[in-house]
């Protein structure tokens, strides 16, 4: 969406359909694809913190808590919503859940479509 928006708001692009599994608060009027007819289909866009394999538990924490509050703030949160940006703050422990999961997902894409990196 935060590549699209500012397109869609300045009435250069017409949107038939988010490819989110709910409509997008800025689009209401948009359906999902789920609503189009294309029942399976959920892709985002999604961005996340990662750190090295052994950086301590606290450390985690405490970068967690930190990035989640500055997310929060009224101007940082402003600003995100308004390039379309969707938080889903998360714990460390969800997030590592959300990765396998995505993971997962895309195995199973490529393995069903045969797709393969070059």
């Amino acid at each position: 969406m935060s590549s699209v928006i500012n397109y869609i708001k300045q009435g250069r692009m017409r949107p038939l359909a988010v490819t989110t599994t709910e409509r997008d608060p800025q689009l209401p009027n948009v359906p999902t694809l789920r609503e189009v007819g294309l029942k399976d289909y959920a892709v985002t866009n999604w961005y996340g913190v990662v750190a090295p394999a052994r950086t301590p538990r606290e450390i985690v924490t405490r970068l967690n808590a930190e990035i989640n509050r500055i997310t929060q703030l009224f101007d940082v949160k402003a600003k995100l919503d308004d390039l379309g940006t969707r938080l889903k703050p998360m714990t460390p422990e969800k997030f590592t859940e959300f990765l396998q999961a995505e993971i997962a997902k895309y195995q199973k894409v490529a393995k069903e479509t045969g797709v393969r990196m070059e």
